[in-house]
């Protein structure tokens, strides 16, 4: 079995990046996958200028499985630091199965100008390891804005290898994802956030996602989206309780079924 999805993965392209650039966290993913506008300890990974928001130290790991196969799975861990005016972020991520694996790692540093205005950058390794394949590695840059027009109302801009690089001395068939996403963010109160945002990626159709959070108790919230190509539905539920952070979410695609993800947090 574990060779069949090796040979699936090498033949559609390398899915397994893509997988990997999409995972931006448990509470995201239950919002649609569609955090490029929100500030979350994810922004490391969704849009490194949002984490400028955060008010203190914050790491999260999460774990999920895809419906194509038991056998694979995606581990991720994130971490936000403010260093006087600077923030800092790192992220470790695997995805794969023994056979088939790709590795990615991640620095990134965030500035506010003004009140209003944020960019971050980040640099990212990417390796990939295939039985019977060989051994490929790449880097990439990120470029993030974010533009808080007031307290409700929040755009980000992500733009993830702007130049196009790829895996270097490589006989792997598998590009380092590139693509530009730009979102919206609005929080009604301390009860409703409401997210959407346009991602294209090179060479594949455009994406258009929305999702919605809604408080319902002081420590728990509810949250669901949905994104037009494919077409996914998600949905999720988060519990904070002290400096804790809980948070499970599904995503659901027609022809491959339920995708479950967990995740812990913790502020510090």
């Amino acid at each position: 079995m574990k060779v069949i999805i090796c040979c699936f993965l090498l033949d559609i392209g390398c899915i397994a990046p893509l997988f990997a650039q999409n995972n931006l966290g448990t509470r995201l993913l239950g919002m649609g996958n569609s955090g490029v506008a929100i500030d979350d300890v994810w922004s490391v990974k969704a849009n490194a200028a949002n984490i400028t928001y955060l008010q203190s130290t914050e790491a999260s790991i999460n774990y999920g499985k895809y419906a194509i196969s038991n056998e694979l799975s995606n581990q991720a861990f994130v971490l936000a630091f403010p260093i006087s005016s600077f923030h800092f972020g790192l992220h470790l991520e695997q995805i794969g199965i023994t056979n088939f694996n790709e590795q990615k790692i991640g620095i990134v540093s965030a500035k506010k100008f003004g009140k209003n205005i944020s960019i971050g950058l980040g640099f990212n390794l990417h390796q990939i390891n295939a039985t019977n394949y060989g051994n490929a590695r790449g880097y990439s840059l990120d470029i993030g804005l974010s533009y808080k027009i007031n307290s409700k109302n929040t755009i980000g801009i992500s733009i993830q290898n702007p130049s196009k690089s790829e895996y270097q001395l490589t006989n792997i068939n598998s590009k380092i994802t590139s693509s530009f996403n730009i979102g919206y963010c609005y929080k009604n109160t301390d009860k409703v956030t409401l997210t959407t945002s346009i991602n294209k990626v090179f060479k594949q159709n455009t994406d258009v996602r929305i999702g919605l959070e809604y408080r319902i108790f002081s420590i728990m919230s509810l949250r669901g989206g949905m994104s037009v190509n494919p077409y996914k539905q998600y949905f999720g539920i988060g519990v904070n309780h002290s400096k804790i952070k809980y948070d499970l979410a599904f995503s659901n695609e027609n022809n491959l079924g339920y995708s479950p993800q967990i995740s812990l947090g913790y502020a510090f």
